[in-house]
């Protein structure tokens, strides 16, 4: 993690692949983010969607969009987990 980190800190790494870590640029910053699914060879219509923006006043404001084939499993802890299932 930076060591300085605006509202918000996106870092992400994939197999073979350099991490990405990035965040706004200013206070007042958000991020968005898309991850694309494919779906039987082809690139799926459904995608998660991020998006982290400065609300009102002091809010910080986090809107994930899921698919609706998105299952939320609710684990030991009580916290969540999302899982997609696609074919190759």
């Amino acid at each position: 993690m930076a060591r300085n980190v605006r509202n918000f800190w996106l870092t992400a790494q994939a197999d073979g692949g350099s991490q990405v870590a990035v965040g706004p640029k200013s206070k007042d910053g958000g991020l968005r983010a898309t991850l694309y699914l494919r779906e039987s060879g082809q690139i799926s219509d459904e995608k998660v969607m991020f998006d982290a923006h400065h609300g009102i006043g002091a809010d910080l404001v986090t809107l994930i969009e899921l698919p609706p084939s998105a299952e939320v499993i609710e684990n030991a802890d009580g916290s969540k987990t999302v899982r997609i299932r696609k074919t190759r």
